[in-house]
């Protein structure tokens, strides 16, 4: 049964954000953010203007410095300025996928580093839009890859008490990629760190009407 946290109203959202804030919980209130651009700059589900979502990719990242700033990360960001300008998506899930593998690889890098980048392959009037975001962290046993993007599963936790959080994650962000026809392919090793790739194809638009 779901549960029944209901939000509304800006005040509501102000309360939480303060609150993250003053407990020290940066992540969270990364998340409420987010949260609040998507509201306030929504974009149409059936368009993904790339130059905007690299906007808000670049907006994402400076959210995201307020994170690797407390930590000894080396934080590398890559984009291909040769990716189409308009392309036919889904902008909104394309952020919340974005920030879910970087909040990850925050959590998860205690210190080494964080790569995001953002590239892609053209096949005629397709693209395959490519995310990847590689870090040095805990990193998980090949056996238990799958295991990532079941619900409430937090591998090597035991170990890292300082971690919290609901396991949810990237079983959401999973669901999210697959919403949007793609795939997720992961490479990792037990405290090396880990390396996440989404692709997704996306049809290029020549101009927007």
């Amino acid at each position: 049964m779901a549960s029944n946290n209901n939000i509304s109203g800006g005040q509501s959202f102000k309360d939480m954000l303060l609150g993250a804030i003053k407990r020290g919980d940066l992540l969270f209130a990364v998340g409420i953010i987010l949260i609040l651009v998507i509201l306030i700059m929504p974009m149409p589900s059936w368009l993904l203007d790339v130059s905007l979502a690299l906007s808000i990719t670049m907006s994402c990242l400076i959210l995201m410095t307020a994170i690797f700033i407390e930590k000894p990360i080396e934080f590398r960001y890559n984009y291909d300025e040769s990716i189409p300008r308009y392309l036919h998506g889904d902008g909104s899930r394309l952020k919340q996928i974005i920030l879910n593998f970087l909040t990850n690889a925050a959590k998860y890098t205690k210190e080494g580093f964080v790569e995001f980048k953002v590239s892609h392959v053209k096949i005629k009037d397709v693209i395959q839009l490519i995310i990847t975001i590689e870090d040095s962290g805990i990193g998980v046993k090949k056996e238990n890859i799958q295991k990532l993007f079941s619900k409430f599963e937090r591998l090597g936790v035991e170990k890292n008490t300082t971690v919290e959080g609901t396991g949810l994650g990237l079983a959401i962000t999973k669901k999210l990629v697959e919403l949007m026809g793609g795939k997720i392919y992961v490479t990792s090793e037990v405290n090396k760190g880990s390396k996440f790739t989404v692709s997704i194809d996306q049809r290029i638009v020549d101009k927007v009407s």
